[in-house]
């Protein structure tokens, strides 16, 4: 995962269907110009976003569905989200804060076991 700190210019990253764990978000957080991150499909769990990723100020497009993520929280430093997919998170996932991603155009949350 190293070489992901030296990627300072990337403007774009799938890592889907991967079986990543929560131990490649704090190379992640070295591309600081990203705009599109997916990393559906992997072995990510607990609460989103971790410290591991602050610092992608710059992301616009985010794909997090299909991982056991328990909580999601639109935390400050996603405010130039435009898109955000959950889908089939964790069946006790809880949202929080998603009225502070004012520039969102396209959130889905297909699949989700929401009461």
């Amino acid at each position: 995962y190293k070489s992901f700190q030296k990627l300072e210019k990337l403007r774009t990253l799938d890592l889907s269907t991967n079986r990543l764990n929560n131990s490649v978000l704090p190379f992640l957080n070295a591309a600081r110009s990203l705009r599109a991150l997916n990393l559906r499909n992997n072995e990510l769990k607990g609460f989103f976003p971790p410290n591991g990723l602050i610092n992608l100020r710059e992301l616009e497009a985010l794909d997090l569905s299909q991982n056991s993520i328990n909580d999601v929280e639109a935390a400050d430093g996603f405010k130039k989200a435009k898109y955000l997919s959950l889908n089939r998170l964790s069946e006790a996932a809880r949202l929080k804060g998603l009225e502070n991603l004012v520039e969102l155009k396209v959130l889905s949350l297909a699949a989700n076991g929401f009461n």
